[in-house]
């Protein structure tokens, strides 16, 4: 990991990761949010075919950028003031998931804008 400092930063530096959304993902984040809405189980099968229609929570999406943020973007110590973004589609169990955050503001002493994207396959389902 290169750890940035908040002076190394500039408008524009961008940092990826890929995920897949897996089982594992879905319980544990069940598990420590409290959220147990079916819909986002992995064992969420309406049709009964076998197969797995589980949903990502979208706050889920949401807490993986606490990786891409604080330890790929910005560094250790780094902490997000405010966000905002509005959902475009569902991530499902299965999805491979490219999840990017970009430098938009700086603002002494610390502050920084970021703009989060998640999408899959290019299509953009969250921005």
């Amino acid at each position: 990991m290169s750890v940035k400092r908040w002076a190394d930063l500039k408008v524009g530096d961008e940092a990826s990761v890929e995920r897949v959304i897996d089982a594992a993902d879905l319980a544990l984040f069940a598990e420590v949010s409290g959220h147990r809405d079916p819909a986002f189980l992995p064992e969420h099968d309406p049709d009964r075919d076998g197969d797995s229609d589980a949903e990502a929570s979208g706050l889920l999406l949401l807490s993986l950028f606490s990786g891409l943020f604080g330890e790929a973007l910005t560094g250790p110590g780094t902490r997000l003031h405010a966000a905002e973004g509005r959902f475009l589609a569902r991530a499902r169990r299965g999805d491979r998931l490219t999840l990017t955050a970009r430098v938009e503001t700086l603002t002494p002493p610390r502050d920084v804008g970021v703009v989060l994207f998640v999408a899959r396959d290019g299509e953009r389902l969250f921005e």
